[in-house]
């Protein structure tokens, strides 16, 4: 079998890493830029494409189309990640709280409650104007931030419209 030839060649530091419904292994770096492998070649990336890794990804391009070839561990390479700092935008406006990195389980716990306040709503059980208030009580719930009798009272006073 013939070395493909590498096209391009970038460095990442992977930020999260996950498979979808196909087996496609879907990253991204922590710059937020996205990445795919398909399903067939996954397993020859398992062991480098790790969270917070830095990698080098080398390109090639096959049938009309450019793909990740492969990708080597470049340890200290490349710079350590930064935080970012909060930046005051005018005059005397207090800076921007900065966001903590969403996980994975966070995010799935916002699509769950998104998804059942969608249900809820559609459902008759409120009005659509509490969408908002209604999922973020479900998203609180399901990070342990409420106990079931916390989370009863609050959707009772929204259902009395207080």
């Amino acid at each position: 079998m013939t070395e493909q030839q590498i096209t391009r060649s970038i460095n990442i530091v992977v930020g999260s890493v996950e498979e979808n419904s196909y087996g496609d292994m879907l990253f991204t770096d922590k710059e937020g830029n996205n990445y795919k492998i398909g399903n067939k070649r996954v397993q020859f990336f398992k062991d480098v494409i790790i969270e917070g890794n830095a990698v080098q990804l080398n390109y090639t391009t096959g049938y009309g189309k450019e793909y990740i070839y492969n990708a080597k561990p470049i340890g200290d390479m490349l710079p350590p990640p930064t935080t970012p700092q909060p930046v005051e935008t005018r005059a005397g406006a207090p800076p921007r709280e900065v966001k903590p990195e969403q996980t994975k389980d966070s995010r799935i716990a916002r699509m769950n409650a998104t998804t059942a306040a969608s249900n809820m709503i559609s459902g008759g059980m409120f009005p659509a104007g509490d969408f908002g208030l209604l999922a973020s009580q479900i998203e609180r719930w399901n990070n342990f931030e409420l106990d079931a009798s916390q989370i009863d009272a609050n959707l009772k006073k929204m259902l009395k419209g207080g």
